[in-house]
């Protein structure tokens, strides 16, 4: 099991991975909000979608979805399903994995 060095602020406990999780309900160091979240995916989809040399249209046909959808996922105003995720994997030869949860947006 992974163990991710994330500690309350309030309490100092480790909210994940303990045998009593912390319910003082305080933020989590190192935590993001869902809109960044979702923003930090979008980025990295736009980013692999430019790498791999494919247009909006062209990414979106593969997958298949409309062009609106990817550009609101690529712009963090939707959230993509899992079979959306896994289909732009697919297509940019990326995992998904790596769209989810990369460390970096570079």
């Amino acid at each position: 099991m992974k163990t991710i060095p994330e500690t309350c602020q309030r309490c100092q406990g480790w909210v994940w991975h303990r045998a009593t999780p912390c319910n003082c309900k305080q933020s989590v160091v190192g935590q993001i909000s869902h809109r960044d979240y979702l923003a930090a995916v979008g980025r990295r989809v736009a980013a692999c979608r430019k790498c791999a040399g494919m247009t909006l249209d062209s990414l979106a046909a593969r997958v298949p979805m409309s062009k609106t959808g990817l550009w609101q996922i690529e712009k963090g105003r939707s959230e993509p399903k899992a079979s959306t995720i896994r289909g732009l994997a697919i297509a940019m030869h990326v995992t998904a994995d790596y769209l989810l949860f990369a460390d970096d947006d570079s």
